[in-house]
């Protein structure tokens, strides 16, 4: 358990440091195309000790997942798979015809991420998921707060501020976007990430020994 607790900790602080002004410094001591370099590789890196520490960690009990959580996931996983397959497409203009998925939030990668964690979370009662998936759950929603500050000063997301929101369904109850299922029936995303979706349900017991129905 301590290495999981040391790996998650690592990424998080490794993370965390972006926010504060050592980024700036070592930008300006190493250039920027170099910082990323390291950044990445370190990330990488980190991630995989991560997802290696928690394959190796002992199974200790929190809680016993009722079944209604274990069947809610399993509904609420394809949104999950929509959004970050749809954030991973995002085009650099924004344009909700082309990317419907921005009715929804305008950060739909990292909700993705963020929604697949907090299923991962109600489903699993075990410390060792609780460290690994609440891992992601904090760099997701960190990653929102960054990204949220850098457009507020980027003109040509200025109008796509106020015509939609970073909390999901947000800006539809507020009535400032409409859903139209017609745009979204349209989204290649959609049907790659139902595919997705049923191709992991099948290789999940095989790929992390667990059956999740």
């Amino acid at each position: 358990m301590g290495r999981l607790i040391l790996a998650s900790a690592f990424l998080i602080l490794l993370h965390t440091l972006t926010e504060t002004p050592l980024k700036a410094r070592l930008i300006e001591r190493c250039g920027k195309p170099l910082y990323h370099l390291l950044f990445s590789a370190s990330a990488l890196l980190g991630m995989a000790f991560l997802v290696l520490a928690w394959q190796n960690a002992p199974y200790l009990e929190l809680w016993d997942s009722p079944r209604p959580l274990r069947l809610l996931a399993l509904l609420l996983m394809p949104l999950a798979f929509y959004l970050f397959l749809a954030g991973l497409a995002l085009p650099k203009e924004p344009d909700m015809e082309k990317a419907p998925v921005l009715l929804i939030t305008r950060e739909p990668l990292l909700w993705g991420v963020a929604l697949w964690a907090v299923l991962h979370l109600l489903a699993n009662g075990d410390l060792a998921a609780v460290i690994f998936f609440g891992t992601f759950l904090y760099l997701a929603l960190l990653g929102m707060r960054v990204r949220e500050r850098k457009r507020a000063g980027d003109p040509g997301w200025h109008e796509l501020l106020h015509q939609t929101s970073s909390l999901p369904f947000v800006a539809v109850l507020k009535g400032r976007a409409q859903l139209r299922p017609g745009l979204f029936l349209r989204d290649p995303n959609l049907w790659l990430a139902l595919l997705v979706y049923t191709i992991m349900l099948h290789l999940h017991p095989w790929l992390f020994g667990v059956r999740p129905w």
